[in-house]
């Protein structure tokens, strides 16, 4: 669902950061009920969690066809759906890119989705060819082709390849979206599957290769591999030609963990290129054990603080961040904050129980944000490493350097020099960096300034390369920042967007809030390219909210919002929908919200704690009953962040928020739309059904949507998203107009 940092949980499966969980090694099918607990007879609506059960799927088709016949039949939703396809599936859109080699033998390589091959292809062309933008691609994988030769309904979810030999790579693939993929070897060389090549049966998994014929692997082997939040708890080293399944265990945790995966970091140093082993252990969600492999077959533990975070080699040194203030090797260390230290070094000491007595750790300082900066992440090439960090919620870049240390026994001095950005106002993120090469990309965004894409090399200067045309008309549209007062009286900013022409005291202009407020995740600027062409554009407004439980000031901004202090981003939202009314254009009966995931949760309680404030939820791939979530397919895992509903205190706290529990008769709620996807096997629709069947045995008025494919995005093809995103507004413009 939704971070360890956002930035890892995004594409774990696909770099190997992280088990994505593994709950089951096949996959699901009709009569299923993955959540087989003892109080499953107890629970309200429970037929509803048997994902593929036939009663369950029938009560599905009957929701679909309901609001298929309200919201996808008339000329506005065809409008609309029209207007996004030629947005999501414009030719000029820019095209994510990995690059392999250097100058002009170098190549781009990119995963491709349009009207043609909506499962899509993965391609190449020379960097020249890319530059010039000229379109000589060539298909090396064919998705539509696999899927239909094979019969399966396969969903692209990355591509991982060996670090020496890249043209050996593992394709992962997911029967409708779901995180549960089937891993099979590839040769982009030969363009097809490798014969007796490297093959991992369905699973939740993680895949880190060690080097070109071996892989950590952290997957479901038997009893006892698995945590109860469902996630990897061992680790094998598995080496081409043996068998999986007698590869022995070299690390395990134990099953009240949330994960356990190995991997090994690498950088290049004077054109040497380093190595060291890692073993990952999340004892929770935001505490993590970390053990280095010293010698051949044996770990030492590194002996940091739970709230650590390893984030990668540069220059043969270790980067690491904290989330809360501590003390590591004696050195006093700060929340939020990057430092460095020589991990080779300390390998060797520990490996003689020696060396780390002998010779004391220095701890480098990289870069500690202030009051109203936050640190994001890290992205490293093979010379330097760029910072990605966050000042008054917009995106800043720094490339980062290190000057060896003069003597021994000193610190290495890092040298940031910030990065000449197109704008800053907006957001800054690095698409691809890889240890391996020097060149990187930036692309950059804001609500009204369309994505750009730039190239860089070693140093901080940029190339751009591509920008997308704009989407929609921004005349006379207008950007500008407030801060509303919470409960609490802590200032919460906001982003407020708005129409050409805005009445600012007619109280009726269509207005729209998102916001997230979890998992320290940030919330910045982007271009509102569907937006705006379908909100904005008609006359619309946007709200895009930084509420606690974000990442916006870095982790004390996400901990102001966890376990029982989760009211305060509730609160927030609150704060920030009062704040928007009171400045005239809008009001409650032209206010809706919009959350998904975590937000859906946001939207779930705003719903019942406020149904006052808001004319429209919109509430996707949500959770609902957080007296059961821990009990739902991953949501073990984030115990760390809600709290864990078996200790009574927390789950008094859960009890008093959670939407489904909260639900009651007589009261004036605002017709929601809840939608979500079958194959969400991450967040389990069980929470979006139950609660809306809830809303109907009470009598109220209700719109459900289900995708039967997509997994936790909702989902898998252009055309998919395009209709339920048409869907979405369909429903927004019917409330607030």
């Amino acid at each position: 669902m939704l971070k360890m940092r956002i930035e890892k949980w995004a594409t774990m499966i696909v770099v190997g950061f992280l088990a994505l969980s593994c709950q089951s090694e096949r996959k699901l099918s009709p009569g299923d009920n993955p959540i087989a607990t003892g109080d499953i007879e107890s629970v309200k609506f429970a037929e509803l969690e048997d994902v593929l059960g036939k009663s369950a799927l029938e009560w599905v088709n009957q929701r679909n066809q309901e609001s298929q016949e309200r919201l996808a039949s008339d000329k506005l939703y065809s409008e609309l759906k029209s207007d996004i396809l030629k947005i999501t599936a414009a030719k000029d859109r820019i095209p994510s890119i990995s690059i392999r080699g250097t100058g002009t033998t170098a190549k781009v390589y990119n995963f491709w989705q349009d009207e043609k091959n909506p499962k899509g292809i993965y391609r190449t062309q020379s960097i020249g060819d890319f530059r010039r933008k000229l379109e000589n691609w060539q298909t090396l994988i064919d998705i539509d082709a696999i899927a239909l030769a094979e019969k399966e309904p396969w969903v692209f979810k990355g591509l991982d390849c060996a670090p020496t030999n890249q043209d050996s790579c593992l394709l992962m693939l997911s029967r409708g979206g779901g995180d549960a993929v089937v891993v099979r070897e590839y040769d982009l060389k030969a363009k097809s599957f490798v014969k007796d090549g490297i093959e991992f049966p369905e699973a939740k998994m993680n895949l880190s290769w060690r080097d070109d014929n071996s892989i950590w692997v952290s997957a479901p082997h038997g009893p006892g591999t698995v945590a109860d939040s469902g996630y990897g708890i061992t680790v094998r080293l598995w080496k081409r030609g043996d068998d999986l399944a007698t590869s022995p265990v070299l690390f395990k945790g134990q099953t009240t963990d949330v994960a356990v995966w190995a991997q090994t970091f690498r950088s290049f140093i004077g054109g040497v290129e380093h190595t060291i082993d890692v073993i990952s252990r999340s004892e929770s969600f935001f505490e993590n054990e970390f053990y280095v492999g010293v010698t051949a077959g044996a770990w030492k533990r590194l002996p940091f603080p739970p709230e650590s975070e390893l984030v990668g080699m540069s220059q043969s040194v270790m980067l690491f961040s904290m989330r809360k203030d501590s003390t590591v090797f004696g050195t006093k260390v700060k929340s939020g904050a990057l430092y460095a230290f020589d991990i080779e070094s300390w390998a060797a000491g520990a490996s003689s129980g020696t060396g780390p007595a002998l010779k004391p750790v220095i701890i480098e300082t990289v870069f500690e944000p202030n009051s109203k900066q936050a640190y994001r992440n890290v992205s490293l090439t093979r010379d330097s490493a760029r910072l990605s960090y966050l000042e008054n919620v917009r995106g800043r870049l720094a490339d980062l350097r290190r000057t060896p240390p003069i003597l021994d026994g000193m610190p290495g001095t890092w040298l940031l020099q910030d990065i000449s950005l197109p704008g800053n106002k907006g957001s800054v993120y690095i698409g691809f960096s890889d240890y391996r090469e020097n060149l990187y990309t930036l692309n950059y965004s804001d609500f009204l300034t369309p994505s750009e894409m730039y190239i860089g090399g070693d140093g901080p200067s940029l190339a751009k390369v591509r920008e997308t045309p704009a989407r929609f008309d921004s005349t006379g549209m207008k950007v500008e920042t407030f801060e509303a007062t919470s409960k609490d009286g802590t200032k919460i900013p906001y982003f407020l967007v708005t129409p050409k022409n805005i009445n600012r005291s007619s109280g009726k202009t269509p207005t729209l809030i998102y916001a997230y407020g979890g998992f320290e995740i940030s919330m910045t600027p982007h271009y509102l390219s569907v937006a705006g062409k379908v909100w904005l554009e008609r006359g619309g407004a946007y709200v895009l909210a930084n509420i606690r439980g974000g990442g916006e000031f870095g982790p004390k901004w996400h901990q102001a919002a966890v376990k029982e202090k989760r009211q305060n981003s509730f609160d927030d939202l609150y704060a920030v929908a009062e704040s928007v009314i009171k400045q005239g254009f809008t009001s409650s009966a032209h206010l809706g919200f919009e959350g998904g995931s975590n937000g859906g949760l946001l939207a779930g309680v705003a719903l019942t704690q406020r149904p006052e404030l808001f004319a429209a939820i919109l509430c996707q791939v949500p959770l609902l009953d957080m007296l059961r979530y821990h009990k739902l397919h991953a949501g073990a895992s984030w115990i760390g962040e809600y709290g864990n509903p078996e200790i009574p205190d927390e789950r008094m706290v859960l009890e008093k928020y959670s939407p489904f529990q909260n639900l009651k008769a007589g009261v004036k709620y605002p017709e929601p739309f809840f939608t979500t996807s079958t194959l969400d096997d991450r967040v389990h629709p069980g929470h979006a059904r139950r609660m809306v069947a809830r809303m109907r045995e009470l009598g109220y008025p209700v719109l459900y949507f289900e995708n039967t494919e997509g997994g936790h995005a909702g989902a898998a093809t252009i055309d998919s998203t395009a209709d339920l995103n048409a869907r979405e507004y369909r429903y927004l413009w019917e409330k607030l107009k």
